[in-house]
């Protein structure tokens, strides 16, 4: 019996590591995934953020046609255009770089974070393991001594059973002349 128990022990065990780990592994891929999901937010803004410069690039270009037979307008224009886009760009790359600053900023910090929680949970199980394993030896102990109590009971009502045929046995008389009176 107890060897079964050991065996449920160790197989318990077994499978709360496996399940533990499974846990940790979902939780790093749905990490990794909310990561993935916030670079996609990203760039897809980067994508918006320069397709509104292109598009509002397009329409000055289209005014700038409007002077194409006045050359000194147009050239001012042009001036104007490649002025206004060319700082832009440099400063969307200034942009970029930021963003990409900030996104391993937080990406450092979330994988402390990650790697305290790990660590944290780790704890946390060890504690339960064996939480659950002096619970477990406490419930064996208690499984024992109630079939030890059961074993003893059993024998007393056997010694009781017994001893009540022999005094029957040897005492029909007395049984007879005392009154016993029903109390159920």
């Amino acid at each position: 019996m107890t060897d079964q128990i050991k065996e449920m022990d160790n197989e318990l065990e077994h499978y709360n590591k496996i399940s533990s780990n499974l846990e940790l592994k979902i939780e790093d891929y749905k990490l990794k995934l909310g990561e993935s999901e916030k670079e996609i937010v990203i760039e897809k803004e980067n994508v918006l953020a320069v397709a509104a410069i292109i598009k509002r690039f397009k329409n000055e270009l289209n005014e700038c046609m409007y002077y194409i037979m006045e050359p000194k307008l147009l050239k001012q224009h042009i001036k104007r255009l490649y002025q206004k886009y060319c700082n832009e760009e440099d400063n969307f790359e200034t942009i970029q770089a930021d963003f990409e600053q900030e996104f391993y900023r937080q990406r450092n910090y979330l994988e402390k974070t990650i790697s305290a929680l790990r660590k944290k949970v780790k704890k946390d199980d060890e504690f339960n393991r064996s939480t659950n394993y002096n619970f477990m030896k406490d419930n064996m102990t208690l499984v024992r001594e109630i079939n030890y109590l059961r074993r003893v009971s059993k024998k007393n009502q056997f010694i009781n059973n017994k001893n009540s045929k022999i005094i029957s046995k040897y005492l029909p008389s007395v049984q007879q002349t005392i009154p016993i009176e029903n109390t159920s």
